[in-house]
């Protein structure tokens, strides 16, 4: 399953690079994560909503679809 290998992926970067670079009190850490999904027939109108309210919650500032 392709999200589960992002998600683990993702998962590994924050433990073997975000955390280590935390471990400095001085360093200051702004992390970015840029996701794209490319539908070949578009994207449901139920996908996009629940996409766009899963990103209003986790305080995401953009979160665009394209056509």
């Amino acid at each position: 399953m392709p999200g589960v290998t992002a998600q683990a992926r993702l998962v590994d970067v924050a433990k073997e690079i975000i955390a280590l670079l935390a471990q400095d009190p001085q360093a200051q850490l702004k992390v970015t994560l840029e996701i794209r999904a490319e539908f070949p027939s578009g994207a449901s109108e139920t996908l996009r909503r629940a996409v766009s309210e899963n990103a209003t919650v986790l305080k995401r500032t953009t979160a665009e679809w394209e056509a």
